[in-house]
């Protein structure tokens, strides 16, 4: 892939998009005097013929009813993270860390996978509240509560930062991989994306992994807000849930050598993703031009996987549609198509403020439907007619978009030249994203009301707070110096004690009772007493007593 190439960005509607090098484009003789065609006859240009397109039955058949995977109560935050980075990871980062730690310094840094797991919540937090400074998040005047439960110095948290790795660098690796150094977490990830259940309407699209630094498959994409970094293409849902992905590598991409000769490198990224498809379900799935040509469309077609694209004129194989230059002059709004001799492909001309040109195996003008639209000339709304390929496309072609913005919103951002930490870290970033995105998938099925469903933010704090504490003794650290002043909250009256999420308040792990000298309401529910008793851990009162013992039944 040419690094000045250029890429179109497709988030929003087509009519800001543009579709090849229109400068180039020859001009088609005037049709205006042609007849047109009707069901008994067609005319034939080459091997495209002006004819109505027989669309397939697209008829969307899965193989299990999807529901069942969502039957089962919801789980926690922690509990969807979980499934993306099990606990083997945080042992693996912990272990490799501590191997690293004693070829770079001649000692370890004696870290377990507690800590790790502290590590990475305290990365999460900064994409929270993303101070400017990263001597910020120590500093008195601006800690918070959240980041006191980390509980982790400065200068430890830097010495872990720097020594973080998930593999022995000294090490068999395979020298083709260039990712080799983060390739057991994208593994981790990727293999609960594959076990997720697809939806019906699928895109790909290219992500960036945001990176400056000195690294051979750093890629730059014209239009993306993060422009420099390691390309990324996905395959996402309507939704914006990642379903596979593929991490470009230059020459060394995982690519079948005769797939490319055949179909070209976009063509062999379109293909290797839809292999996660399964062949006969009637899947449907979009891409832009950077990855549409005809070829690949048959091909799809024949595993009976619908797609539709924008695509490049010189990819069009000389289809003879009106020239933008005559459907200027029959109006915005007006279209036009042909169908390929074998039936199989229809290539869409739609003229908006410019003209963009789309192919589809499933789906062409069909019925056309409104748009509305802003006309200058008119001063007002207007309705114009668009094809049904280009309602579908809008609609479903969002899906990397939408992860992008997720990530974008708490990504964790922190200055560093190591390539290996910005993707550790980018990549925990998707897991939160992407068990959010199942999380709302799983309370939807639940038919749980969107007002009462955890939005992003929410579901992010959930997680560091897991993290955080969850399997954690509760006990003053024993290594490393303490902030150097402690948390003091402002006092206020009638202080509300918030219940620990389920991940702490069930772990059965260092929770242990304090006397206060201040009374409060027991947090057992039913209880109404008030006992003195306090869990260190869960931060509330529970009654603990020869007559009753609140605090063994709130962990139980």
């Amino acid at each position: 892939i040419d690094d000045d190439e250029e890429e179109v960005d497709e988030a929003g509607e087509l009519d800001d998009a543009v579709d090849g090098d229109w400068d180039n484009q020859q001009e088609l003789s005037d049709s205006s005097d042609e007849e047109e065609p009707d069901k008994e006859s067609a005319r034939e240009y080459g091997s495209w013929c002006r004819k109505p397109f027989e669309k397939p039955a697209a008829e969307f058949k899965p193989v299990a009813d999807e529901n069942e995977s969502y039957r089962d109560p919801l789980l926690t935050p922690y509990e969807y993270f979980s499934k993306y980075v099990p606990k083997s990871v945080f042992i693996e980062l912990a272990d490799k860390t501590n191997t690293y730690s004693v070829f770079q310094d001649g000692k370890s840094v004696l870290t377990n996978e507690e800590e790790i797991r502290k590590l990475i919540a305290l990365h999460l937090t900064m994409g929270v509240l993303r101070y400017p400074r990263l001597r910020m998040y120590w500093k008195p005047s601006m800690k918070t509560e959240l980041l006191a439960s980390v509980n982790m110095c400065r200068n430890r948290f830097e010495k872990l930062r720097n020594c973080l790795h998930i593999v022995d660098v000294n090490g068999d690796h395979n020298n083709n991989d260039r990712l080799w150094k983060v390739r057991p977490l994208l593994n981790s990830f990727q293999e609960r994306c594959h076990n997720l259940p697809l939806e019906e309407r699928l895109c790909i699209d290219e992500q960036i992994i945001p990176f400056k630094g000195k690294l051979d498959i750093k890629q730059y994409i014209k239009g993306k807000p993060n422009p420099w970094g390691v390309k990324v293409f996905m395959l996402c849902g309507a939704s914006g849930i990642i379903y596979d992905f593929l991490v470009y590598q230059g020459s060394t991409t995982e690519l079948s050598s005769e797939i490319k000769k055949t179909f070209g490198v976009t063509g062999a990224f379109v293909l290797h993703l839809a292999s996660r498809i399964p062949d006969g379900i009637g899947h449907k799935l979009f891409f832009d031009n950077y990855f549409t040509s005809l070829p690949v469309l048959r091909v799809l077609l024949e595993k009976t996987i619908y797609a539709a694209g924008t695509i490049r004129q010189n990819r069009t194989e000389k289809c003879p549609l009106k020239t933008e230059k005559q459907l200027k002059q029959e109006g915005r709004g007006s279209s036009d198509y042909l169908v390929s001799s074998d039936g199989k492909i229809v290539i869409t001309r739609w003229m908006d403020n410019r003209a963009v040109n789309l192919a589809s195996n499933f789906v062409g003008v069909d019925d056309l439907g409104d748009v509305t639209r802003w006309s200058k000339a008119d001063g007002a709304f207007i309705n114009v007619k668009r094809p049904a390929v280009v309602q579908q496309y809008n609609a479903s072609m969002g899906g990397v978009d939408k992860t992008d913005f997720l990530v974008s919103l708490y990504r964790t951002s922190i200055r560093s030249k190591k390539w290996t930490l910005r993707v550790i870290t980018h990549f925990f970033n998707l897991c939160v994203t992407n068990s959010w995105l199942e999380y709302r998938r799983h309370a939807e099925h639940q038919k749980i009301k969107m007002k009462d469903q955890m939005d992003l933010l929410e579901f992010t704090l959930n997680v560091i707070e897991s993290l955080a504490k969850a399997c954690s003794a509760g006990l003053p650290r024993k290594r490393g110096r303490p902030f150097s002043s402690p948390l003091q909250p402002l006092k206020r009256p009638n202080l509300i004690e918030v219940r620990p999420i389920q991940d702490i308040r069930y772990d059965q792990t260092g929770h242990w009772p304090s006397v206060e000298e201040e009374q409060q309401r027991c947090k057992l529910e039913g209880c109404k007493g008030k006992p003195k008793v306090k869990c260190q851990k869960c931060n509330v009162h529970l009654c603990l007593s020869a007559a009753k013992n609140c605090f063994r039944a709130f962990h139980t």
